[in-house]
């Protein structure tokens, strides 16, 4: 944390997001996007895909899927080009959501949940 609260990443976060209806097919580990947060527009990969949430009851239906489609909630791991200043959904609500997005369209969306150093 800087004075003003403010998190630092080494480009290494944990998301709770929501794939969006006709994302255009599966997203793997490695699928490339660019990460929309406030105004931050950086170019970023699924490094990790932790787990397939329900989205009704938050709980977790497979650990360490192969694929995402359309219309699934998971938590992933995202890792951007460079460093970013983020913010967690549970301390700032209006700076820890964020988008991705490839080819000009909205893939998914969701939360920021975890840093990871």
């Amino acid at each position: 944390h800087d004075t003003h609260g403010t998190r630092h990443t080494t480009r290494h976060t944990r998301h709770d997001t929501t794939l969006t209806p006709n994302c255009g097919g599966g997203r793997t580990q490695g699928f490339q996007a660019v990460m929309h947060t406030h105004t931050l527009h950086e170019p970023a990969h699924l490094s990790k895909l932790v787990a397939i949430i329900d989205q009704a009851s938050g709980e977790v239906k497979k650990k360490r899927p192969r694929c995402l489609t359309e219309k699934m909630t998971a938590v992933v791991e995202v890792v951007t080009l460079k460093p970013v200043c983020i913010e967690l959904f549970r301390d700032y609500k209006q700076l820890g959501r964020f988008m991705l997005r490839s080819g000009g369209r909205t893939v998914a969306a969701g939360l920021i949940s975890e840093i990871i150093h």
